[in-house]
């Protein structure tokens, strides 16, 4: 028996007595269909061809009963699966006979929908996931991402767009706007036409908070490693790129760390050395264009070679502290081989420019240093260094108080940065050098997470050249957010208007990918 259109009918029997009534579970006497057929079918919003005819039930998120149509509670498919009709998605994309609407044509309203967190690739990713709208992108005009506003919120955002409405009705238009971050403020002393007597708006505005939602709880994609041609890469919500401020962050709110720091020059290079830390916080140099052998530096000579008289040894690092840590080794904040002679090397091998790194990410420090910033100088035609480490044990886009530190090494009180930046300056204009550049400065900071593996690059058996570069381009950042993760303002004395110094500190590099 089965309980086709007969859903709780308790007047029916079916062969052998199975029953379709709201009570057969409890008794054990359902026919076989009924879950499918009068329990799943009511949680569902599609159809097929079982369901097409079926008797109305009043618990169904939608229907394929013949009357549907007349009732306005069809499934979204029902023309497709029930009537055999050609759904509008999988029809060839129209063309307009001529360019201009004919007399008397009523314009069409303009709809705008958000759907909150719906990140780019998605389009590219998911797009079979996305049948409706990859057909409007198809169909109609896309483009390949849009550039945020800082802060990299949801309501600052959605307010930079909803002003829309305001030219339209600068064009006469009626428009609404409903449940739309903003839409409840004057701007230029006007107000959407929403409380107007209706007549239909020509342009609306929709707002829905997913995957938004969903992207917070889980992270963008699910986790696990990634494979070698897969366009996306998973993060947990704390290893998510700096850039991307939500991962646990009060934006505005500061957090603040008063360290006392120590400036000291060197021959090639100039860092500022935190006692309380134990290590440089930043260190600044320039690499000018290569000329002739480009080639990577050399290797440096046995290092941690000897300790900075100018630091107390108790505010200073020793080769030994690393010696009962297995996991961690030592560093160099600025690179020995970057000298330009062999004996300035020894500038560099000291105990004020040691930072505490994972052996793995060393591999990348070393890499990137020697071979990814000659590159770079010479594509840039030189460029200003500056790199430090980044403490953010809570990944709420601020720079940590000391009780909040949680890792250190072995033994001592030496903390263990969770990020190291790197931000390279250029002169926008390539004839220029960075330190004789009279106009705009070009930006490009890296905000790398320090990891004690590399799994998040799944390098296996890869050259490094196939993975370390874009792993960088991966934590791309701004250099506002590295002001904010280390307490650091920059270009305090650029000459250009305040306005162009914004500009510059909230510019967002972008690389551009084959998908």
């Amino acid at each position: 028996g089965s309980c086709r259109k007969k859903c709780f009918d308790s007047s029916h029997r079916g062969l052998e007595g199975c029953r379709c009534d709201v009570r057969c579970k409890d008794r054990g006497d359902c026919c076989w269909d009924f879950e499918d057929t009068c329990v799943e079918s009511t949680q569902i919003w599609t159809c097929n061809k079982f369901r097409c005819g079926e008797t109305r039930l009043p618990s169904s998120l939608c229907s394929c009963s013949d009357d549907c149509l007349q009732r306005k509670d069809c499934c979204a498919d029902y023309k497709s699966v029930c009537q055999g009709e050609t759904p509008w998605v999988k029809e060839d994309c129209g063309t307009a006979p001529q360019s201009q609407c004919p007399d008397g044509f009523d314009l069409p309203p303009v709809i705008l929908f958000s759907m909150d967190g719906f990140r780019a690739e998605y389009l590219d990713t998911w797009s079979s996931l996305l049948p409706n709208i990859d057909k409007l992108k198809t169909c109609g005009i896309h483009s390949k991402y849009m550039r945020a506003v800082y802060p990299t919120k949801t309501f600052p955002n959605h307010y930079t767009i909803v002003t829309i409405w305001l030219t339209a009705m600068y064009q006469g238009l009626k428009t609404a706007s409903y449940f739309w971050p903003g839409s409840d403020v004057a701007v230029n002393g006007s107000f959407p036409s929403l409380y107007m007597a209706y007549n239909r708006p020509s342009f609306y505005t929709l707002y829905v908070e997913e995957p938004d939602s969903a992207g917070h709880d889980s992270g963008p994609v699910s986790a696990g490693c990634r494979k070698d041609d897969q366009h996306f890469k998973p993060y947990l919500t704390r290893d998510l790129p700096k850039r991307l401020h939500y991962a646990n962050n009060v934006r505005i709110d500061k957090v603040h760390l008063m360290v006392d720091r120590q400036w000291l020059a060197v021959r090639e290079y100039v860092s500022g050395f935190g006692k309380a830390m134990k290590m440089p916080l930043w260190s600044s140099y320039t690499v000018p264009k290569p000329t002739g052998d480009t080639s990577p530096f050399p290797p440096t000579v046995p290092d941690c070679l000897r300790a900075d008289v100018r630091v107390a040894s108790n505010e200073s690092q020793k080769c030994s502290f690393y010696l009962a840590d297995k996991t961690i080794t030592h560093g160099f904040l600025y690179p020995p081989a970057n000298n330009k002679t062999s004996d300035s090397q020894y500038d560099a091998l000291i105990t004020s420019n040691l930072v505490p790194m994972y052996e793995e990410f060393k591999k990348m420090w070393d890499y990137f240093h020697s071979v990814l910033l000659s590159k770079y100088a010479m594509e840039r035609n030189g460029v200003n260094v500056v790199s430090g480490p980044v403490f953010d044990y809570d990944y709420d886009g601020h720079f940590d108080a000391p009780n909040e530190i949680t890792g250190h090494v072995n033994n001592t009180s030496v903390p263990i940065p969770t990020h190291y930046f790197v931000m390279l300056t250029s002169c926008k204009d390539r004839s220029h050098t960075p330190d004789n550049c009279p106009g705009w400065l070009d930006v490009l900071p890296f905000i790398i997470p320090h990891r004690s593996t590399n799994i998040e690059s799944c390098p296996k058996d890869k050259q490094e050249d196939l993975w370390i570069e874009e792993r960088f381009k991966a934590h791309i950042a701004r250099v506002r957010d590295v002001e904010l993760l280390t307490g650091l303002d920059f270009f305090q004395e650029k000459v250009q208007p305040l306005s162009e110094i914004l500009q510059l500190k909230t510019y967002l590099p972008t690389f551009e990918t084959i998908i």
